[in-house]
């Protein structure tokens, strides 16, 4: 038996079940890949209910049976921490496993590639249609970067895995590191790759697969002129008005706790209603921050913790925070020191830093750049005041801990860019304010994302009359 056929069969032993047809010819397409096939890389991608976390779980239980470790990667904290969990298998973020941080002086810091050591090692990354290669933490951008890591020595196979349907990487109109033709292009790579486009198990498909499955339909025919037509029951797909809405969140949180639901918004501006209204209506939270509060951090910090050990903490890391100490207000600002631990820190490790409270209000992703750079000149002024050097005061700036306080909101309702690659047991999909010039491709695959990151229960809020959807207010 040749190690390709070897590999074919140890995979299918791992499937749960018998493979669909698309299934077996995706894993004929691997077993040849991983084999030795003269392909630099190998695009997976899979739509919804296709099956194609059950490959990567079986693929992680392949590797290991024949004494090999896979490296998983995901854009985010929160994907990596979904991927660990349905391979049984340790994940980390691109960005974490990839980069080094690097002091430059007054010019704060920066980022290089660490020396990647492994061989004969294969590098699974998931959710891959978020990965930018325009806008990333090194020069090439986080997907060349990512190659660049992985193909340090040629024995290495990469597997870039993820869902063309999904919303594409913010400000582009495609998911680069899912299309092969542009691999081609742009890096030189030679593709190898199949697509999952079967349902599996249609019969038992839930109102939740179903929905999703319905909207990438209509965008794989470019049918996206006008709303889609929503599957409601009152099992796990409702329609439901703002109004009764506090009533589905309590019981979201009764049954899976805090962290087991999310509201995905269009905007920031809505996500900080939301926040306010769940803080204030249901968790009876009356402090600006709260211990017990879900936090999430906005802009990248390499100060906190991670400036010590060479790491940091990075946009889009879901915080709980542990202790709150009394505001404090300087420079025209709002501070607080906390103790947070990280969601997807199993070992609850707890790190001790301060927050920007005014961002968790900012109508803006992050603290703007005026403010920001107010910021700076309040914080440069009294240390040259002090030391008489401009060189001297900005790098005392730099080490500064206001300057460097965590810009985070609150993380009960994000928008759905934030959303991407986690998933929730439930799911509250906001339309309030939206109207029929918004409907079109953009809408679908936002749509589409939204969707798929419920697991057990999903909720249309406020949904538009011309929707044609039954409201249904019934538990």
């Amino acid at each position: 038996m040749n190690n390709s056929q070897e590999l074919r069969k140890r995979l299918i032993d791992f499937f749960p079940e018998s493979p669909t047809a698309d299934q077996l010819v995706l894993i004929n397409e691997l077993a040849h890949y991983l084999a030795g096939e003269k392909k630099d890389v190998f695009i997976l991608r899979g739509f919804a209910g296709t099956g194609k976390t059950t490959t990567i779980s079986a693929l992680v239980e392949t590797e290991k049976s024949m004494n090999r470790f896979p490296v998983l990667l995901a854009p985010t904290g929160r994907a990596a921490k979904v991927m660990s969990g349905y391979s049984n298998h340790p994940a980390f973020t691109i960005h974490k496993y990839i980069y080094r941080l690097r002091d430059e002086g007054e010019h704060g810091y920066g980022f290089e590639l660490k020396n990647n050591k492994k061989k004969f090692t294969t590098f699974i990354v998931d959710e891959a249609s978020m990965i930018h290669d325009d806008e990333g933490f090194g020069q090439s951008g986080l997907l060349g970067d990512l190659i660049r890591f992985v193909k340090q020595d040629h024995s290495n196979k990469l597997i870039l895995s993820g869902d063309i349907a999904q919303l594409p990487p913010v400000k582009t109109n495609m998911s680069p590191a899912l299309v092969p033709a542009h691999l081609k292009a742009r890096y030189g790579l030679s593709i190898a790759g199949a697509q999952l486009k079967e349902v599996v198990r249609q019969e038992k498909m839930s109102g939740i697969l179903e929905n999703a499955t319905n909207i990438r339909n209509l965008i794989e025919s470019e049918t996206t002129q006008n709303a889609p037509e929503l599957q409601l029951d009152n099992t796990d797909v409702l329609s439901i008005t703002g109004n009764t809405q506090g009533e589905f969140i309590e019981n979201a949180i009764n049954q899976y706790g805090l962290e087991g639901f999310i509201i995905i918004t269009r905007g920031n501006k809505s996500a900080n209603i939301y926040n306010e209204q769940v803080r204030r209506r249901i968790l009876y939270r009356e402090d600006i921050l709260d211990s017990g509060d879900l936090i999430m951090v906005v802009q990248n910090n390499y100060f906190w913790d991670a400036g010590k050990q060479g790491d940091f903490i990075a946009n889009g890391e879901i915080l709980k925070v542990q202790r709150t100490t009394e505001v404090e207000e300087r420079y025209g600002l709002n501070f607080m020191d906390v103790s947070v631990v990280f969601s997807n820190d199993e070992a609850q490790r707890q790190y001790d830093v301060k927050v920007l409270l005014d961002v968790l209000s900012e109508p803006s992703a992050k603290q703007p750049y005026e403010d920001r750079k107010k910021l700076f000149h309040a914080i440069y002024e009294e240390y040259y005041a002090d030391i008489g050097t401009k060189r001297g005061a900005v790098l005392k700036v730099k080490e500064d801990p206001y300057y460097n306080a965590l810009q985070v909101k609150f993380a009960y309702s994000i928008t759905c860019h934030k959303a991407q690659g986690g998933q929730w047991p439930v799911v509250f999909i906001d339309h309030s304010f939206f109207n029929e010039e918004m409907i079109n491709e953009e809408y679908f695959r936002w749509l589409y994302t939204a969707v798929t990151r419920a697991t057990e229960r999903l909720y249309f809020v406020n949904l538009p009359k011309f929707f044609n959807a039954a409201v249904q207010d019934e538990f």
